[in-house]
């Protein structure tokens, strides 16, 4: 079977373990969230790259001024609260090439299914996605303010994220490279 995605694109493939974002069943809310943790993963890999500000834009025209830089503030929150449990490396895709943009890691597609799973009330998916991406490791759920929710938006309901101390070590960080 022939896994490429676009023959105008990158000329990426699927591997064993990732999917089409169109196959995932994820809805705009998510896959837009999925594109801030890329972008910000990005940043993290390449410092130089300045990705954050295409997260803090993308945020920005999804939810309005406001609501974009909560919504960026809690999903970097999220991140960190994995940064410090995860040791080892996390694969992701470029959020800025079209090619790549329509495939989801297994370590994405765990972290966007784990932060849908708490979103619809169903903690035990979520715990276990988590515990899959943090390695075994606690990192614990709250059901506080550090929720990830736009004000009054669909992500208001079951808001939950990771939990850990926001200054620990960081594991060793990847961007998917196209075959």
């Amino acid at each position: 079977m022939n896994r490429r995605i676009s023959e105008t694109c990158c000329g990426r493939r699927l591997d064993d373990k990732e999917t089409r974002i169109t196959d995932a069943g994820l809805d705009e809310h998510e896959i837009s969230v999925l594109a801030l943790a890329r972008f910000y993963l990005q940043s993290f890999s390449m410092p130089q790259s300045h990705a954050w500000i295409g997260c803090l834009e993308t945020a920005q025209a999804q939810y309005g001024e406001v609501d974009g830089m909560i919504v960026a503030g809690r999903v970097l929150r999220a991140l960190k609260a994995m940064r410090c449990t995860r040791r080892s490396m996390f694969c992701f895709n470029s959020p800025t090439c079209a090619g790549c943009a329509k495939i989801l890691t297994e370590h994405e597609r765990r972290l966007i299914f784990s932060l849908a799973a708490l979103r619809r009330g169903r903690e035990g998916t979520a715990q276990t996605e988590l515990m899959m991406l943090c390695e075994g490791s606690d990192i614990g759920l709250r059901r506080s303010g550090a929720g990830l929710a736009t004000p009054g938006g669909p992500w208001r309901e079951r808001a939950c994220l990771p939990n850990g101390s926001l200054t620990c070590a960081r594991p060793a960080w990847s961007r998917r490279a196209p075959d």
